[in-house]
């Protein structure tokens, strides 16, 4: 179940609204009293800022069309600050983005850098890393991939790619496991674009789906995980 945080703030000719965390069906609740107060006692422009919003499902899209159709009953405008390549900038393309002013930007990524860092820190706790002061050789069995290592919130990657879960998760555990093996052709001119192209279509082959499918679902995951984890 996701969290959500709403801040209001009154500026010289229009409304901020800042959501802060997830906006689905399990927050919409939450929200609600905000966005409602917005359409009954205010007649400014609305700007809303998503910077901190880190991920909006189906449903939380469809009360952002809702309250942009309701504002726009009213004359007002509904304008967006998202963060860019981010999964909440993907969903809410069709909606009015505006550049984000610097000092927005600044607050948006050390408090989501904050959240990184509290989030690690309590995953850490829950599944430690045994520390053994005894020095010796690493073990090589068993093979430890990175869908081990991070936790990825599946459904909320399928969610964004529009497939199956359990599409996406073979893609990225396959793609996990060629990449743990080192088998993967090495592009010639040493473009990430590229590279990421080589390596959909092996995967593809592997799994004998669309490598435009593939790549679009590798590429979902690695957002997800920057935005959850940063770099």
């Amino acid at each position: 179940m996701g969290e959500i945080k709403a801040e209001l703030h009154r500026l010289d000719d229009h409304l901020l609204v800042t959501l802060i965390g997830t906006l689905d069906a399990t927050t919409l609740s939450a929200v609600e009293p905000v966005l409602a107060r917005l359409i009954d006692n205010q007649h400014e422009a609305v700007i809303l800022n998503l910077y901190e919003c880190e991920y909006i499902d189906s449903p939380g899209l469809e009360r952002l069309n809702q309250f942009w159709k309701d504002l726009q009953e009213h004359s007002r405008a509904l304008s967006l600050y998202v963060r860019p390549m981010s999964y909440v900038s993907l969903r809410t393309r069709l909606f009015s983005q505006i550049p984000v002013p610097p000092g927005i930007a600044q607050i948006g990524e050390t408090r989501l850098a904050q959240r990184r860092a509290e989030r690690l820190a309590r995953w850490n706790r829950e599944k430690p890393i045994p520390a053994d002061g005894a020095p010796g050789p690493l073990p090589i069995e068993p093979q430890i991939s990175e869908t081990d290592l991070i936790p990825i919130d599946f459904a909320q990657v399928a969610s964004l790619a529009g497939k199956d879960e359990r599409v996406v998760k073979d893609v990225w555990q396959t793609y996990c496991k060629l990449l743990d093996e080192g088998d993967f052709e090495l592009s010639q001119d040493g473009s990430a674009a590229t590279q990421l192209e080589l390596d959909s279509r092996r995967v593809a082959h592997v799994l004998r789906l669309d490598w435009h499918v593939v790549q679009m679902i590798i590429t979902s995951v690695t957002s997800h995980l920057n935005d959850t984890f940063g770099h």
